[in-house]
């Protein structure tokens, strides 16, 4: 098992509720593949340095960080990251390798 960090910025025009949806699809797709979430951290709301451009929804300035810290199986780890691609509520996301 390989133990992984997703950083992902949301921006604050998309709802909270869709947000907790968000973290619950890629729970999922985690655990269904024999993975394990150990944790999700709201790490609040913060300005970026840069402004940023989502097609569809302009510039951001200021979004919500989340931290998801998880296992599993290489493969896995494309598959969060397209969730959070294909998400238009996600404006920035990375993945770390532990």
């Amino acid at each position: 098992m390989v133990f992984f960090e997703t950083l992902v910025l949301v921006h604050g025009r998309f709802p909270a509720a869709e947000t907790k949806l968000l973290m619950k699809e890629a729970s999922r797709v985690i655990v269904e593949r024999d993975g394990a979430l150990f944790r999700i951290l709201d790490l609040g709301w913060r300005h970026t340095a840069r402004p940023l451009h989502k097609k569809g929804v302009g510039h951001i300035f200021y979004g919500r960080w989340y931290s998801l810290v998880w296992g599993g199986h290489p493969k896995v780890q494309q598959e969060v990251e397209d969730t959070f691609l294909h998400n238009t509520g996600v404006v920035r996301q990375a993945e770390l390798v532990d």
